[in-house]
């Protein structure tokens, strides 16, 4: 009679020594290679349960057989041979963080002690009375201001212009939504309540393709570091917030959503790209601070993306168990109900072209993932991305990160206290090669300049130039607005903005720009998001 066979591999697609698998009422624990063979008839078979105190459990419930039936885990992938039927199920360490719809004068209450609820507090927008959603997530259509991929005209703006209008953009039109045209993530790495654990934000898109996606373009984005937060991390709200603020939960509101909106602007374009914002934990960026313990991220958040059918149009032609009343707060797969049903869910898709992204203090991470592959300080097989026969991508996990990560968005990055301009160059020439696919983009507002790119004798600029320069403008200040200056090359820019330039007091525009320094990431990734083809659909 033939039999079952269970591998287990996790997101690197390394297998998972000692995971029990529970077929029904018949147990085993993975070897060294990742697989147990069961003497079962695979005609039959009802519920499969995979686990082990690293990852995420899976379970998965076949109709019709194990052979021949459907079954409700995307993770999970059956191949039939005559001898026996290979069941084949990756196991994550990435899950949806917990939830609590909570009214406002109970978070009143824990803000007077700086309590910590445990959860990502929810809300019911009021444009959506009916569901729940993260707190401040209001989900309305926003007509973002889309950048032209030459930021400057070619004249200096009449006097009294203010804001976006100094800029070549336009409002998306119509308003960016959302609520229908995608869904945001609170994450836990790992899912299980542990020290270190961190939280990840993700803006997932909306896939309009049939079959998963090979590949998931990824943006990732440090914000600047939280070493002077004291909520307890990565609820906690901070004693004395009113009305009630989760510190670190407020960071994916702000930057993904409404106030920066990169979620909207991505939204907007109809970009296939997924956003991922780890949180720095009180200053601490813990395995994202290394090329390959941020590969490891983007792994995972691939593989959850997958199992909630988020790497395709699945998800959306059926939501099968899902609480149609939580799409907008995290609503998973996993619980309540039965999840979607499949005889194919095809294979978890690697992550694609990847942006890494840093505003202001942020920009230290970049330089360090720049800087240095290898992890330290965490166990490799959980954080990082060993290398082993059929691992995902085959081969090196460091060449595989090295072909991936295309392109640097510097959205007004602080140099002068992680080493200055002249470290931070000769870090980009390093990760730059002239001709390849990499990009390039610098965009800052006065005090952080770099060097003058059209005059510096640093290596990296020469290199620039001596590719060729493709715009060259210059606009002359005038009173009252300033002047900024745009150099392009053919896989390279870098913008200058005086403060006055772009600052605005009182604020103007959607998303709004005030301050400069704060106003540049804002126009800085709708002008990055226009000269990149991240997530742009095969064909287009």
């Amino acid at each position: 009679m033939s039999g079952v066979a269970v591998a287990v591999l996790d997101a690197n697609g390394v297998p998972v020594e000692s995971a029990m698998v529970v077929l029904d009422s018949t147990t085993a624990v993975t070897g060294p290679d990742g697989t147990i063979t069961l003497d079962r008839d695979p005609a039959t078979g009802r519920t499969l349960v995979v686990s082990h105190p690293f990852h995420v459990t899976e379970r998965v419930e076949f109709r019709g057989g194990i052979r021949q039936g459907t079954w409700n885990n995307a993770l999970v992938q059956r191949t039939a041979a005559a001898e026996r039927t290979l069941l084949t199920v990756r196991l994550g360490r990435c899950a949806a963080a917990p939830t609590v719809l909570m009214p406002d004068q109970e978070v009143a209450k824990l803000a007077a002690a700086g309590g910590d609820p445990h959860a990502a507090i929810l809300f019911k927008p009021p444009r959506h009375p009916d569901l729940s959603a993260y707190r401040y997530h209001w989900h309305d259509p926003l007509a973002v201001e889309l950048a032209e991929p030459v930021l400057l005209p070619d004249k200096a703006p009449p006097s009294g212009t203010v804001g976006w209008r100094r800029f070549q953009s336009k409002p998306a039109q119509p308003p960016a939504d959302t609520a229908a045209l995608g869904r945001f993530f609170w994450l836990l790495y790992p899912a299980a309540p542990a020290d270190p654990q961190y939280a990840v934000a993700v803006w997932s898109p909306n896939i309009n393709h049939g079959t998963p996606l090979d590949a998931l373009d990824m943006v990732v984005f440090y914000t600047p570091h939280t070493g002077a937060y004291s909520a307890r991390y990565p609820f906690g709200i901070t004693k004395g917030a009113s009305p009630g603020d989760q510190a670190y939960m407020s960071l994916g509101t702000k930057y993904l959503m409404q106030e920066y909106g990169f979620a909207y602007n991505l939204a907007a374009r109809r970009r296939q790209a997924v956003a991922v914002m780890p949180i720095c934990k009180a200053g601490d960026w813990g395995p994202f601070t290394s090329a390959e313990g941020l590969f490891r991220l983007c792994r995972e958040v691939a593989l959850f993306l997958h199992r909630e059918c988020r790497s395709s149009n699945l998800g959306l032609t059926t939501l099968g168990g899902l609480d149609r009343t939580m799409w907008l707060a995290g609503g998973s797969l996993r619980s309540p109900g039965a999840g979607v049903w499949a005889s194919d869910f095809g294979v978890p898709p690697r992550p694609g072209r990847v942006v890494v992204s840093g505003f202001s203090t942020g920009i230290a991470p970049v330089k360090s993932v720049m800087g240095k592959w290898t992890l330290q300080g965490f166990p490799q097989r959980y954080w990082g991305c060993p290398t082993s026969p059929g691992a995902s991508g085959g081969g090196s996990a460091e060449a595989a990160f090295g072909a991936a990560w295309q392109e640097v968005w510097d959205l007004d990055g602080f140099h002068p206290a992680t080493g200055g301009w002249a470290n931070y160059l000769d870090l980009l020439g390093g990760w730059y090669r002239p001709g390849g696919a990499r990009t390039l983009r610098l965009i800052h507002s006065s005090g952080r300049v770099p060097p003058d790119p059209k005059t510096s004798d640093h290596p990296l600029f020469r290199r620039l130039r001596g590719e060729g320069v493709t715009v060259d403008r210059t606009v002359p200040a005038t009173r009252g607005i300033g002047g900024a200056r745009e150099l392009h090359g053919q896989a390279w820019s870098v913008i200058e903005l005086d403060d006055a330039y772009i600052g605005n007091d009182p604020a103007v525009g959607t998303p709004f720009l005030a301050d400069a320094h704060h106003a540049t990431p804002k126009v800085g990734f709708s002008h990055c998001a226009a000269l990149s083809p991240l997530g742009v659909p095969a064909g287009n």
